[in-house]
């Protein structure tokens, strides 16, 4: 089972062959044959044809994303007082890296849709 289990779940259509032996020296392994056959049988999946990326919803929503962050560290740095009441410096920092990480991961998967739209 573990060498079908890309076939057997996710997104294809599988057919499994059982052959059964009719020799008494082979009964054991002929019920685990069936056993198996009848588990697999089982099996439910619902295959779907896989959608074309559309690049202006990936770049719309890295939008939204990048927006929503920029959102969300502003909000955090205005009502977040460190001691003393100050802002917490590091916190806005750490903030503040965590979005330049985030700008560059969304460039570099501009690139690629780019490149991938292209080919």
């Amino acid at each position: 089972t573990h060498l079908l289990q890309d076939s057997l779940g996710g997104n294809t259509r599988t057919t499994v062959i059982a052959t059964v032996s009719p020799n008494k020296s082979a009964g054991e392994e002929t019920c685990s044959t069936l056993k198996f056959a009848d588990r697999a049988r089982n099996i439910h999946t619902h295959a779907v044809v896989n959608a074309q990326a559309d690049s202006s919803l990936q770049m719309d929503m890295l939008r939204r994303e990048v927006q929503r962050l920029r959102d969300l560290l502003a909000m955090y740095a205005s009502d977040k007082p460190g001691k003393g009441g100050k802002k917490s410096g590091s916190a806005v920092a750490a903030m503040e890296a965590r979005l330049a990480a985030m700008e560059a991961e969304t460039g570099q998967l501009r690139e690629q849709l780019i490149e991938a739209n292209e080919a």
